[in-house]
């Protein structure tokens, strides 16, 4: 089975053991920040998923949005949960396309998608097509050059879960460049999650971090204090630039002067 379609189906079958749907997720900072860059236009969110990042751009900031997967169910959720089918396709390979694809995008968001993909030059350079002149593009990926990223080494669990395409910004950036993309911006964030992830390193117990939902509400009060501290020490140190979150956004615009 293809590692990606394994991983959307033991994620949804977690979820749904502890009542967990993406359709009630209200807020995603990297909408935001695109929206601030681009107002209304094109919205293709590539490896949508259940469609809530759709649904959110559609909904809050107006685009018109259509969206890419590979998981058929993930594409029927996506298209019941925006109301309108012909806006999701399955993209299992970067060459399918349709006509509603050949239009031009202004925004193409891809968040952790990248790192899964086996020739991921490939799907920037078509990113780069698919993009009218001066359009955004968003990445979002776990980055090789953040701290935890080297603390935990072989135990990283960013090398565990089907990730086979791993950048830093300067990798990364090179590969932009290298297809036409300008005005390249590279930030570090923290998934919360990496405290939890540290502490079980530090403790050697096995870590896998899409299977960290509990059910204990006693565990949870008992995790909640020391998670909160350990996180709030990672936020600090990054903020004072000591340390490197660690997943990456980063912008990148079509030149209009792409070829």
């Amino acid at each position: 089975m293809n590692p990606r379609l394994y991983l959307y189906e033991r994620d949804r079958l977690i979820k749904d053991e502890h009542n967990i749907s993406d359709n009630t997720i209200t807020s995603y900072k990297p909408i935001d920040i695109i929206s601030k860059r681009r107002k209304g236009g094109r919205f293709l969110d590539f490896g949508c998923g259940t469609g809530w990042v759709m649904k959110l751009a559609r909904d809050r900031y107006g685009y018109d949005v259509y969206g890419l997967d590979i998981d058929d169910n993930c594409i029927s959720m996506a298209a019941r949960l925006i109301g309108d089918p012909n806006r999701v396709f399955n993209g299992m390979t970067i060459s399918v396309r349709d006509r509603t694809l050949d239009n031009k995008f202004d925004i193409i968001h891809s968040n952790q998608n990248i790192e899964h993909l086996l020739n991921p030059n490939a799907y920037v350079k078509k990113f780069h097509e698919m993009l009218s002149s001066g359009g955004l593009l968003f990445l979002s990926f776990p980055t090789s050059d953040s701290f935890v990223f080297k603390f935990l080494r072989e135990k990283n669990c960013m090398t565990q879960v089907g990730h086979i395409s791993m950048f830093s910004e300067k990798s990364i950036t090179s590969v932009l460049k290298e297809n036409g993309f300008a005005n390249i911006t590279y930030q570090h964030v923290w998934v919360d999650i990496s405290a939890l992830e540290i502490l079980k390193k530090l403790f050697g117990i096995p870590f896998i971090h899409r299977n960290v939902y509990i059910k204990s509400r006693l565990a949870i009060l008992a995790l909640y204090i020391p998670m909160c501290f350990l996180t709030g020490i990672l936020h600090t140190l990054q903020h004072l630039k000591i340390l490197r979150g660690n997943y990456a956004y980063v912008f990148a615009e079509k030149s209009s002067m792409s070829l």
